[in-house]
């Protein structure tokens, strides 16, 4: 007989990440905690072992680490279940960014930022922006700064990373997922507000074949090495870090919706309504897409 998948399946996974505000529950004897938006899912009543059973009421999110700590049994059940009601992240979730590729390029739609930018701002701020940086106290050591203002429909602050740090406001969060391996990161807001971000590497000819998958044009391939050099996006081991970008964003005069390879505008201004669809082009650091 064939053993059932660990997985629990979307609808369970999604029902324990908001159970415990999307950040690991663990608490501390001194009231500190941990808050990790990186959870897996661990099953304690019953164990996994010889039952092979999914019972919400028995399972419960947590970051790798103490999900580790939970399958050695460091915790009681009813502890656990404490967790599980009261967890460490209440109204506001501020955890450090874990991303940090030494170089990246960024695609929005069709669209390739390369080396650092900001592909799209609303009323001035960024949905997201990138650069490089040198770690402070290792010489040449290379890392990637990221900072976002993300609003909701009403102009609210919802996401925010800045200096390093994610903040985010629980209560008006869909859903948040962010995989172990932290290969994927989406956010949802519960206006529709949304942004996704999956990252990978390619090599040099890998990535010009899936450039040209999506923009079909041998000229822009052809010259990729020189654009992706110039920009310095390939990191020390010859790989090209890459992060596809999707979201749809909204204010009070224009809406942003990029999935896949499209991205869709539209205008609202008094008495007229326009849409769009942005072209496919390569840009660099001082190239961006400015709403307001």
């Amino acid at each position: 007989m064939k053993r059932p998948s660990r997985n629990p399946g979307k609808q369970i996974k999604r029902m324990l990440r908001k159970e415990v505000n999307y950040g690991c529950p663990i608490r501390n004897p001194d009231g500190t905690g941990c808050g990790c938006p990186i959870l897996t899912y661990h099953h304690f009543d019953p164990p996994w072992e010889g039952n092979f059973k999914h019972n919400p009421p028995g399972m419960i999110a947590l970051c790798p680490q103490h999900h580790n700590q939970a399958d050695g049994g460091l915790w009681s059940k009813d502890q656990l279940r404490q967790f599980k009601k009261h967890p460490y992240v209440d109204d506001v979730m501020r955890v450090q960014w874990p991303w940090g590729p030494e170089t990246l390029v960024m695609k929005v739609g069709s669209c390739l930022v390369l080396g650092s930018g900001s592909p799209i701002r609303l009323d001035g701020l960024p949905v997201m922006r990138f650069h490089p940086h040198v770690i402070e106290g290792l010489p040449g050591a290379r890392t990637t700064i990221f900072d976002s203002d993300i609003r909701d429909t009403r102009q609210n602050r919802w996401l925010r990373i800045s200096d390093g740090w994610l903040d985010l406001s629980v209560n008006d969060t869909d859903d948040l997922i962010f995989t172990p391996q932290t290969k994927t990161f989406v956010a949802r807001h519960g206006d529709g507000t949304f942004i996704s971000m999956k990252f990978q590497k390619y090599s040099y000819t890998n990535f010009a074949d899936w450039v040209y998958s999506f923009i079909a044009n041998r000229k822009v391939t052809e010259n990729l090495r020189a654009s992706v050099e110039k920009c310095g996006a390939i990191d020390n081991e010859g790989s090209i870090p890459v992060i596809s970008f999707e979201g749809k964003f909204r204010t009070d005069k224009i809406a942003v919706h990029i999935e896949g390879n499209k991205m869709h505008f539209e205008l609202f201004l008094p008495g007229h309504h326009e849409a769009f669809d942005w072209p496919s082009y390569i840009v660099d650091e001082e190239h961006s897409t400015e709403c307001t």
